[in-house]
């Protein structure tokens, strides 16, 4: 049997998706990173572009944590945030966890030879999520508190209790 020219040609083809195919599966392996691998259950959140870039820049502190600690560049300003999620930390062990809170702290407050701070801004990112929210707590659990506030545009200091104030939030933010 002889090959016509157009049958060659996509035997050719049929090679190339082949190997890209099994490239394709070997990437998948994830060889060496099941530590990292999301627990099964565990549904990723939505993320932003600006979030999924985040993620993908990786601090290089030549350190076992370098993988969970990411650095933003601002473009408004220039300045530099450092990043990380609870998500990424959760696969680290009590022990382990506490030198990542070291080594994050030690860069979130590093400083330059003249003394000013590399990053203007560092978040862990869920890392509160187990807390109540602060306006529901003490409005059940405090209500007659006093709280002042003022409305945009007036000068006007009206005091009310955290109980009023949570109603009025929870009204506004409603219609947001």
């Amino acid at each position: 049997d002889t090959l016509t020219p157009g049958e060659s040609d996509n035997l050719e083809e049929n090679k190339e998706s082949f190997r890209y195919l099994k490239d394709e599966q070997l990437c998948q392996l994830n060889v060496g990173m099941e530590e990292y691998r999301i627990p099964q259950g565990v549904q990723s959140p939505f993320t932003t572009h600006q979030e999924h870039s985040v993620r993908n820049s990786f601090l290089k502190t030549g350190t076992k944590f370098s993988n969970f600690i990411h650095e933003e560049h601002q473009s408004n300003g220039g300045a530099l945030v450092l990043h990380a999620y609870m998500d990424e930390l959760s696969f680290l062990s009590p022990v382990e966890m506490e030198r990542f809170a070291e080594e994050f702290l030690a860069l979130t407050f590093s400083e330059n030879e003249k003394n000013a701070a590399y990053y203007a801004l560092a978040i862990v990112h869920g890392s509160a999520a187990y807390l109540p929210d602060f306006l529901d707590y003490f409005a059940f659990n405090f209500p007659s508190t006093p709280v002042k506030m003022e409305i945009l545009g007036k000068k006007d200091i009206e005091t009310t209790t955290i109980s009023n104030f949570h109603t009025q939030v929870r009204e506004i933010s409603r219609h947001a």
